[in-house]
C-alpha cells in the first residue's frame, strides 16, 4: 500500500468515513490477511506497551446491506 492510500485513509478518519482496510499477520512462513471492505475508525486512546507510550485505535466493521460489500475475509497462506 502506497503512502498516499495511508494519508487517505487518516483524512476520513475524523469525518467518520468508511474506507477498506487489508493488514497481514507473518511468522515468515505462513501468512494470515484480513480484508474488511467497510471499516470505520473508533477514538483513540492514550495506552502503555511495556513502558512505551502508545494509542490504542479500534475499528469497526461497518455494515452496508444495501451496497452487499460488507463480508470481511480471511485468508491463509
Amino acid at each position: 500500500s502506497s503512502g498516499a492510500d495511508y494519508d487517505d485513509f487518516l483524512a476520513k478518519w475524523p469525518a467518520g468515513t468508511t474506507a477498506a482496510l487489508v493488514f497481514a499477520v507473518t511468522d515468515g512462513t505462513d501468512t494470515i490477511t484480513f480484508s474488511i471492505p467497510n471499516a470505520q475508525l473508533g477514538g483513540a486512546s492514550p495506552g502503555d506497551v511495556n513502558g512505551i507510550r502508545a494509542y490504542e485505535i479500534p475499528f469497526f466493521g461497518a455494515i452496508n446491506s444495501t451496497a452487499g460489500n460488507d463480508s470481511m475475509t480471511i485468508t491463509y497462506t
